[in-house]
């Protein structure tokens, strides 16, 4: 498999427009989309990421806004990957957190988030 470029995957990531799979990683739901999105990051820090999130399972199942939509928003810069989740744009984030990691394959990306019988489903704006 050959590396995308940002642009590329940027590229790739809109032609999901709907899931036909849905991918089982712990507590968190992939669909198509988000599953080719978290291929594109290495097997450690997927894990972290991915670890991460799962933990804030408990925090937005007991939040009922939070579980029918909330949005968690990747923004990676030269100090690390920036993680939030809120609910909205105009809300303070519920979390934010920095992780270092070397690499990112995208410098900002926006997933939908949603508690569908305790676990987190994650799918890309495109899909939803």
């Amino acid at each position: 498999m050959t590396d995308r470029t940002e642009t590329e995957l940027y590229y790739d990531l809109q032609q999901f427009t709907g899931t036909e799979q849905y991918y089982s990683v712990g507590d968190i739901l992939l669909t198509d989309g988000t599953h080719y999105f978290f291929s594109k990051i290495s097997e450690s820090d997927k894990t972290v990421i991915l670890l991460l999130m799962a933990h804030y399972i408990p925090q937005i199942s007991n939040d009922e806004d939070l579980a029918q939509m909330h949005f968690w928003h990747f923004e990676y810069k030269e100090l690390g990957l920036k993680i939030t989740c809120s609910l909205d744009n105009d809300v303070p984030p519920i979390l934010t957190r920095v992780l270092e990691l070397k690499s990112f394959p995208i410098s900002d990306v926006l997933l939908y988030g949603f508690i569908e019988e305790g676990r987190l489903l994650l799918i890309l704006p495109g899909e939803y």
